[in-house]
């Protein structure tokens, strides 16, 4: 026979404590204390639970149902239902599997607790204030009974996992009690329909991992700051006060400390990307520091110095997995869209919602990326002229290096002499090239160029021939490396009938816009010349990065001779100009 008692507990009442003791009334007389309940008295008791003196109106306000059934096996059985108030939206109800005491001493159960104990706990966790409070309750309450306590104690891992109780106090309690062994936490997974989505594969990080850092003067807020924002096709790009909304699950929130304004940005300012929706913030090469991490981030913390990746890197999907190509799958071009994984935008301006490019959108004082998207680097690493790498210089070196593969004592001409060409003669150079040919309608950049490594430049305006016809005449055929750094398709056809027909390589570096086209007479193919193309030279982006700038460090390569000029943020549209007039290499803007 079993008996039912029914009460109102305040939430955060300590069980044990001689003011908070509840007392059971019933056919056969008063008993003090929920453990010394008969298993035979046939009445229904009533349970007042009295309110602890100097409790708090947040506990006060907070009471639970409580009815409870006791078999002669000995298993109390409690079902928790919050009493709903007019100020209260409805909570979902939760049952909880508690050992008490049997009415003959018995060995601890060995039976695995329900996982609907772990959610119990894991409810009464999610309020701190109500923490401090349940701990000493539960501990006291162990001195009920050896029994009751062992089988309280197969609840441990999850109090511990999910931050109840204070470990020290665990500790003493197991030690004062001899307890052999524990659950393992295993026995605690989560059901429905608490599901918890798996993290981004690359992270490595256990899902609802209580070890995230944030800065507690922004995390959790929306950020206001300043935006270089592109309203419509072709127009100047307004400085504007833009919203930056909280980093969500596997994305960090970042403090942008200088950005490089690449061909590619201005592709998009343009309007050449199809895709591209605005109103837009631009920007895919720059540094900063982590303000703030979402749920689930392991792999950074605030403070760390990040380069945002245009070319993320999961390491998990069929491309990662693949080493023919260094694209993850969440590179595809549909992300040119402007919006996160979930389908949503971070950032709002005057009401409207504000879409992102290249994954990173640089051009803000504040970013938002998700954790594939930005690559850790040296503590110590500068955050100047490191930005580069996050696209131009690594596009460039790296296909000399990794996509053509340059061998020592080969031949080679860059079209373009800008800071992704210039990069490439750098790369070029550190394979071993014996001949590097710069190509450029710019004559004031060929000093730079032979600073950094090419042998001889030449102006096709020079010429009265074509210039694929000069090279080939120059060089006995063609050349063994090709590089294409324009983004123009005449002349990327000029640059694939420079190569040697036999065994001639041409790389396209350069970006195209969305509706150009090349035309080719395939015959050229006939003899064995190779056509292929570059993505971020190559790198594996979260991989390399970190790399290429601890190689920068130690002056391997040198950065610095392809920043020109260096702009407060806010004279971005000047940056631009100097873009396209030729005056500059490579322009940083300083937040």
């Amino acid at each position: 026979m079993t008996v039912r008692s029914t009460g109102v507990l305040p939430l955060g009442d300590h069980m044990g404590h001689e003011e908070t003791q509840p007392t059971v009334t019933c056919a056969r007389g008063a008993h003090r204390g929920l453990g010394a309940l008969s298993t035979n008295c046939p009445a229904v008791c009533q349970i007042p639970w009295k309110r602890k003196p100097g409790m708090s109106s947040s506990h006060r306000n907070t009471h639970y149902d409580k009815k409870a059934s006791i078999s002669k096996a000995g298993i109390h059985r409690v079902t928790v239902h919050p009493l709903l108030t007019s100020s209260e939206p409805p909570r979902m109800r939760e049952t909880a599997a508690l050992h008490s005491q049997p009415t003959e001493p018995t060995e601890p159960s060995t039976t695995p607790v329900s996982p609907d104990s772990y959610l119990f706990f894991h409810r009464l966790s999610q309020t701190r204030s109500q923490q401090s409070a349940l701990a000493p309750s539960l501990l006291s309450g162990l001195a009920v009974s050896p029994a009751a306590a062992a089988s309280f104690f197969l609840l441990l891992p999850g109090l511990v996992w999910c931050g109840s109780l204070p470990r020290s106090a665990l500790r003493w309690a197991a030690a004062a009690l001899s307890l052999p062994q524990i659950v393992p936490r295993s026995l605690f997974a989560p059901t429905a329909p608490h599901a918890w989505h798996p993290p981004p594969l690359h992270s490595g990080r256990r899902p609802g991992s209580s070890d995230r850092i944030r800065t507690a003067s922004t995390a959790e807020r929306v950020i206001k700051c300043r935006a270089a924002v592109s309203w419509g096709v072709n127009e100047l790009l307004v400085i504007e006060e833009v919203e930056v909304a909280p980093p969500k699950a596997y994305e960090i929130r970042i403090k942008m400390v200088e950005t490089g304004i690449c061909r590619t940005d201005d592709h998009g300012k343009v309007g050449n990307f199809k895709d591209v929706k605005y109103p837009v913030i631009l920007g895919h090469e720059g540094v900063g520091i982590v303000e703030s991490i979402g749920d689930g981030v392991k792999e950074f913390k605030p403070g760390d110095k990040v380069i945002p990746l245009c070319s993320p890197q999961c390491g998990q999907c069929i491309c990662c997995k693949d080493p023919r190509t260094n694209i993850c799958s969440a590179a595809s071009t549909d992300n040119r869209m402007g919006l996160m994984a979930d389908g949503t935008s971070r950032y709002t301006c005057k009401g409207k919602l504000v879409y992102n490019f290249a994954h990173t959108s640089t051009f803000s004082e504040y970013i938002v990326v998700e954790e594939i998207a930005a690559a850790r680097i040296d503590d110590n690493a500068p955050l100047h002229n490191v930005s580069l790498i996050g696209c131009g210089f690594s596009t460039g070196y790296g296909a000399a290096l990794n996509t053509a593969k340059v061998h020592p004592g080969s031949t080679c001409a860059v079209f373009g002499l800008g800071g992704v060409g210039l990069a490439t003669v750098m790369g070029c150079k550190a394979a071993g090239a014996s001949r590097i040919i710069g190509v450029d309608i710019n004559k004031d950049k060929f000093v730079l160029a032979k600073e950094l490594g090419a042998t001889e430049c030449i102006n096709p305006k020079d010429y009265d021939t074509p210039i694929e016809q000069v090279l080939q005449e120059q060089t006995g055929g063609g050349l063994d490396y090709v590089f294409e750094c324009v983004g123009n398709t005449n002349t990327m056809v000029s640059a694939i009938k420079s190569s040697h027909f036999a065994f001639g390589t041409t790389v396209i570096v350069g970006v195209a816009g969305s509706d150009e086209t090349i035309t080719l007479d395939p015959m050229i193919f006939l003899t064995g010349r190779k056509l292929t193309s570059t993505f971020f030279g190559g790198w594996w982006a979260k991989d390399d990065v970190p790399k290429l700038v601890t190689d920068y460090m130690e002056k391997k390569f040198d950065l610095d001779k392809l920043v020109t000029h260096r702009l407060p943020f806010e004279k971005i549209n000047e940056g631009f100009d100097l873009l396209n007039s030729g005056k500059s290499i490579r322009t940083l803007l300083l937040f």
